[in-house]
């Protein structure tokens, strides 16, 4: 199955002392991000495409899992997902999408011939 994940940093304002600023950049900016990268570069990977949103701190990927499960597991490895709100959209693959439509334009020209759409 294929997931839009959306991934957008919570502002932690006056919450977090700024001594330890830093070290959340590093260990939980960074390592998520060389998750991302090492995640990308394995055969067989879920992910397929994704990137920072330039200039800010918000980022998307798509990924191709097995179900939610596989999803919640891949996405809850990387250190930033206690950090940042979490949006995810399942897709449908253009292909998939094509048919449904071919037929979902066949089951109408169907009613139309049959007199079946003359309130619309």
């Amino acid at each position: 199955m294929l997931y839009m994940v959306t991934f957008e940093y919570v502002e932690t304002g006056p919450l977090y002392p700024p001594d330890k600023i830093p070290k959340l950049v590093d260990k939980g900016i960074g390592m998520s991000l060389d998750a991302v990268v090492a995640l990308s570069k394995q055969q067989n990977s879920p992910f397929k495409a994704g990137g920072v949103f330039a200039g800010s701190k918000s980022s998307v990927m798509i990924l191709d899992v097995s179900g939610h499960k596989e999803l919640s597991e891949t996405i809850q490895s990387f250190p930033f997902w206690s950090i940042m709100t979490v949006r995810v959209a399942p897709l449908q693959s253009f292909d998939e999408r094509q048919q449904q439509e071919k037929a979902a334009s066949g089951a109408l020209a169907a009613m139309a011939t049959a007199g079946q759409l003359d309130w619309w």
